[in-house]
C-alpha cells in the first residue's frame, strides 16, 4: 500500500504541477490566456510578449512586436538631435565672426539650443548603445 500511495502521491503532485503551469499563463487583469513570456502592461491594459518596458515617448509598450521600430526611433532621433547641434553650431560660430548683430535674447535662445540639443543627443547615444547590446 505504501507504494501505491508514492504513486498516488507523485501524480497528484505532477497534476497539480501542470495545474500551475495553465495557472501562471492566464492573465487574470485581461481575463485571457497569455502566451509565453508576456507581461501584463498597468498603462495599456492588455498583455505584451517578451515586454520591455511601457515608454512614454511613444505611448506604447516595447516588446517582440516592435522592438525594431523602437530601436530605429532612437536612432532616428539621436541623428536629428546631433544634426541640428552641429548645424545650429556651425552657423553661430560663423555669425559671431562675422559680427552678427543680433540681441543678446536670440544669442541666448541659440546657445540654449546647442546646448539641449547636446545633452539629448549624448544621452540618446549612450541609450542606443544599451538598447543594441541587448540584442547582441
Amino acid at each position: 500500500e505504501s507504494v501505491r500511495e508514492s504513486v498516488r502521491e507523485s501524480v497528484g503532485e505532477s497534476v497539480s504541477a501542470e495545474s500551475n503551469a495553465t495557472a501562471s499563463s492566464y492573465c487574470h487583469r485581461c481575463q485571457a490566456e497569455k502566451p509565453e513570456r508576456a507581461h501584463h502592461c498597468r498603462v495599456c491594459g492588455r498583455c505584451v510578449q517578451r515586454m520591455d518596458h511601457h515608454c512614454p515617448w511613444v505611448n506604447n509598450c516595447v516588446g517582440r512586436d516592435n522592438y525594431k521600430f523602437f530601436l530605429l526611433f532612437l536612432l532616428y532621433t539621436f541623428t536629428a538631435s546631433t544634426y541640428n547641434t552641429v548645424t545650429v553650431s556651425i552657423w553661430a560660430v560663423s555669425a559671431a565672426s562675422t559680427n552678427f548683430t543680433d540681441s543678446p535674447l536670440e544669442w541666448a535662445s541659440l546657445w540654449i539650443n546647442v546646448f539641449t540639443t547636446a545633452v539629448f543627443a549624448f544621452t540618446l547615444f549612450f541609450f542606443s548603445l544599451f538598447h543594441l547590446s541587448l540584442l547582441a
